[in-house]
């Protein structure tokens, strides 16, 4: 059975990543919650970038020339903040124009309807851009230097870390493909024919599915940046999801050579079929409240009708754990999950920690800089407490971070706002809600 529904969920995630940008953008990417990043010496560097060796060599033109731009970029910010207070008042974050970000969760109204919230970014700032871009064709012109940088794309909006289009529909569909998994192991547990990690590992996945996410579920960020530099980072996306639609379509042709999974059955045969009927009518005699499976014995047909000849109830206790949102039930009398199990877990999250704690640094808590903080957050262990709970042991390197730490630290660097404990908390907390189901807990080691 999972043989079958692999290929099916494989050539779905195909479909899912094979979808036109173009359309992608239209349709899903424009209309996301968008938060835009700015501050005047990111413009400054990329409107440098764009011009590239439009540089004037002489030192007095060269130096009109920062000038020009420094104004520019500096007008620019200042129009986009003051437009964005009076639209957004509430989504800003930033005392003033030289470096803020704002989230915009709605389009525009007008009198069609709204317009996607991608428009409604680019409007913040595009009357500012545009004048400062003809200033620039104005000073180009006068030292007979053809550029018509007002009848081009000057900047393009940059999507930043990790929040690409190409990068969204990967993301969008690894989503899918883990929701539809779970689906399917929830109505084949017991069965054998769930589909285990083991599973994704032999058909070259495993990477794919635990590759390490930034992007959050319904918000990308962006930035101004050069046409050029923008242009020439998104050939490098869509190599990445071409590398991945190649992935697939390779896992594919795994799954039609593997003798494994060819061993496996491809649909449930009379007895399989009664057993499940068996097994659900005595579950929901169960109490819901004690962990039970149903011991397996065999069940004889004879001429088209079905004869249950033995069925026992064996009280044994059940531990699961979510690998990668595809859950995996493991069997036996001992009260403790599988060691294996614990370990994949701690994998997967260790895999997006970093990343998620950067994406967690900002102010008031600690922000990220050199990027050593958030790069030694990681995991030591998971065991499971006395109720049957997950507790997900973390640390961090303590020389000299932990002098933010409440009740280790010092004052007065020490305080809740800066806590690394607290960051690193917030961290696995946002990667474990996909993966563990049911209560857990952190703890620093």
């Amino acid at each position: 059975m999972s043989a079958i529904f692999l290929k099916k969920l494989l050539r779905e995630l195909d479909r899912d990543l094979t979808i036109n940008s173009d359309i992608y953008r239209k349709e899903k990417s424009d209309r996301k919650i968008t938060t835009l990043k700015m501050t005047v010496n990111g413009l400054i560097k990329q409107t440098y970038a764009q011009l590239g060796n439009l540089v004037p060599d002489n030192e007095k033109e060269r130096k009109q020339l920062h000038d020009l731009i420094k104004g520019g970029c500096s007008y620019i910010a200042q129009q986009t903040f003051t437009a964005a207070q009076a639209s957004f008042p509430e989504n800003i974050k930033g005392t003033n124009y030289w470096a803020f970000s704002v989230v915009v969760d709605e389009g525009e109204k007008n009198a069609f309807g709204s317009k996607s919230i991608f428009q409604t970014v680019k409007d913040l700032y595009t009357p500012a851009k545009n004048e400062f871009v003809i200033a620039l064709d104005d000073f180009f012109q006068k030292r007979n230097k053809s550029t018509n940088f007002s009848g081009q794309q000057f900047f393009n909006l940059e999507h930043l870390e990790g929040s690409s289009v190409a990068e969204q529909q990967v993301s969008e569909a690894q989503k899918k493909f883990m929701r539809r998994g779970a689906s399917f192991n929830e109505r084949q547990a017991g069965t054998g024919s769930e589909i285990t990690q083991q599973d994704l590992k032999e058909l070259g996945l495993d990477l794919f599915i635990n590759k390490k996410g930034t992007l959050d579920k319904d918000t990308i960020v962006v930035g101004l940046g050069s046409r050029v530099l923008n242009a020439a980072k998104a050939g490098g996306e869509r190599a990445l999801k071409q590398y991945y639609i190649e992935t697939i379509r390779e896992a594919l042709f795994r799954l039609d050579a593997s003798e494994r999974f060819v061993d496996r059955p491809g649909s449930d045969s009379r007895n399989t079929i009664v057993e499940k009927k068996v097994k659900k009518r005595v579950k929901k005699k169960l109490n819901r409240n004690i962990k039970n499976t149903i011991k397996d014995e065999p069940i004889n047909l004879s001429k088209g009708s079905a004869k249950v000849t033995h069925k026992r109830k064996t009280r044994v206790k059940k531990a699961e754990v979510s690998l990668g949102a595809i859950k995996v039930s493991s069997r036996g009398k001992s009260k403790e999950p599988t060691y294996s199990s614990f370990i994949s877990l701690q994998t997967l999250i260790n895999a997006k920690l970093p990343t998620v704690v950067k994406k967690n640094m900002i102010p008031p808590a600690l922000q990220n800089r050199s990027g050593r903080f958030a790069e030694s957050a990681r995991v030591t262990d998971i065991q499971q407490t006395k109720q049957g709970y997950p507790s997900i042991g973390f640390t961090y390197q303590k020389n000299p971070y932990q002098i933010f730490e409440q009740g280790s630290g010092k004052p007065p660097w020490a305080n809740e706002n800066r806590d690394p404990k607290r960051i690193i908390d917030k961290s696995i907390r946002e990667i474990a809600l996909e993966l563990i189901e049911g209560r857990f807990y952190t703890r620093r080691v």
